[in-house]
């Protein structure tokens, strides 16, 4: 209809009719979730500036991690009704402080098995595919049963550093600026690596086995339960 408004519109519309009260505090709820990624990109940035302009509190409840990852101060993390770790986007990302916000937040691999031994902040885990090693989280204790956390991009092609798992490549999926190699692991479970769209002329084949090594640094092993 002639005069209707766009989605962006009525989002700063609404935006602006609640900041003319004035108000200390500012509960946001999906708002961004009926628009497309060009315009939900757009907004964000809109709504960030906005919020260091004014100086209120946005309380900004998102099921879109990019987003929260990318406008937060700080991130608070749920799971039924119990709040699992508060803080800045990186720490969260990087620390987090307990399994589901290491399993929730981005994307990662995990692998169980029990603390063999923990040294000088390292934790060396036993697993099926052998020892491994990352940081200690907290509450692991040696003996204890735990999981240790690498993301995607801490994974780089060959051997090398202070862990070494192999695996054979099932597919490569491109994304863009990066692809998700998929590789299967010798006790079955799935390993996932990033790789750089500009070395994807040097990735391992679809079908070929191929090693993938981890920083001890980029890792983080977590009391299991």
């Amino acid at each position: 209809m002639p005069g209707e408004l766009s989605g962006g519109q009525r989002q700063r519309v609404a935006i602006a009719r609640a900041l003319a009260v004035e108000p200390q505090v500012l509960l946001l709820d999906e708002p961004l979730s009926a628009l497309d990624l060009k315009l939900r990109q757009h907004m964000r940035a809109e709504l960030r500036a906005l919020q260091k302009r004014t100086g209120v509190t946005f309380i900004y409840i998102t099921h879109d991690q990019s987003e929260a990852l990318a406008m937060s101060d700080r991130i608070a993390v749920m799971s039924a009704g119990v709040l699992q770790q508060v803080g800045a986007p990186r720490e969260l990302y990087d620390n987090p402080a307990t399994p589901f916000v290491a399993a929730f937040v981005g994307e990662t691999n995990a692998f169980s098995g029990k603390i063999a031994a923990i040294e000088a902040g390292i934790a060396s885990i036993e697993t099926k595919l052998g020892v491994m090693r990352g940081r200690a989280g907290p509450d692991v204790a040696q003996g204890h049963a735990a999981r240790l956390y690498v993301r995607p991009e801490a994974l780089t092609t060959g051997k090398g550093g202070d862990n070494t798992l192999n695996a054979t490549v099932e597919r490569i999926d491109f994304e863009g600026a990066f692809a998700l190699a998929h590789g299967r692991l010798d006790d079955g479970s799935e390993l996932v690596a990033s790789i750089s769209s500009t070395d994807l002329s040097s990735a391992p084949a679809i079908g070929s086995r191929a090693s993938f090594a981890f920083d001890q640094r980029h890792a983080v092993v977590l009391a299991d339960g």
